[in-house]
């Protein structure tokens, strides 16, 4: 099997899994830690192993130069999908991917792969959108809920999840770097979790979900800044772990932010 036929698979199992248990544990222990959850660089951190395995260091450099505006284009979905909830999900999350697309679309048309003007995208509107969200629009948090898992409930869970992680995969493979880095921050995670939480919970518990996700969002984008430098220097097995080392750091600190500063 070709490293990318690995890296579709691998990526929709795992992946696949990871956004399953990301719904059981905001069902279970809540929206903040599911939410913190749905913001850990796991699919990432596959993305880049693969990209830097089957096209170079130099190529992980360039796709990770946009990783914190994608992030922040990601916060701009999770906002726009709350505004449009009480018009039913389908409305919502059509308009949030719009929204992510038309934004990601600039990125392509302006060739753009700033890394410092990156950040700084990131930081305003991920920055903004917590503010909307959390001091203006003032969602609320949500509680753990009893469930009943069945393996039925759980396959659906997970083949929804791979099938979505496999579609953005196959994007990836159109080329360039830049429309690699568009489609290895493509929100699957998000997307998947948007949906199966609103089917299973509501909308309310929902958008608590993914309300987290913006300040949980900032370890992937510690991961790709991380990357984009350690890959160079230490190759992709001392460049994956190191950014795994301080994306870990990062996620200790915003869960501690979303537990402790969060409604």
């Amino acid at each position: 099997m070709d490293a990318f036929g690995l890296k579709l698979i691998l990526s929709m199992v795992v992946g696949s899994l990871w956004i399953a248990l990301t719904t059981v544990f905001a069902e279970k222990y809540g929206s903040k830690f599911g939410g913190w959850v749905s913001g850990l660089p796991l699919t990432y951190m596959i993305t880049l192993f693969f990209i830097g395995w089957t096209q170079g260091t130099q190529t992980v450099s360039a796709v990770t130069a946009i990783n914190p505006a994608m992030i922040g284009f990601i916060a701009v979905m999770v906002l726009t999908y709350i505004l449009f909830l009480p018009r039913g999900f389908w409305t919502a999350i059509s308009a949030g991917l719009l929204a992510w697309g038309l934004l990601s679309y600039s990125v392509i048309a302006t060739s753009f792969d700033s890394l410092p003007y990156s950040l700084a995208i990131y930081l305003v509107l991920a920055g903004s959108t917590y503010w909307v969200v959390e001091k203006k629009w003032r969602i609320p948090s949500a509680h753990g809920k009893q469930m009943a898992y069945t393996i039925p409930i759980l396959a659906e869970r997970a083949l929804l999840g791979g099938a979505i992680i496999g579609m953005a995969v196959l994007m990836t493979r159109i080329g360039g770097p830049i429309i690699g880095g568009v489609f290895s921050t493509f929100p699957v995670t998000v997307l998947g979790t948007a949906l199966i939480t609103f089917r299973a919970q509501g909308p309310e518990f929902s958008a608590a979900v993914l309300k987290a996700y913006i300040p949980s969002g900032t370890s992937i984008v510690v991961y790709g800044v991380t990357a984009h430098y350690a890959f160079l220097a230490l190759g992709i097995v001392g460049g994956t772990l190191i950014s795994l080392l301080t994306s870990g750091a990062c996620a200790y600190l915003s869960y501690r932010f979303i537990h402790h500063k969060m409604q």
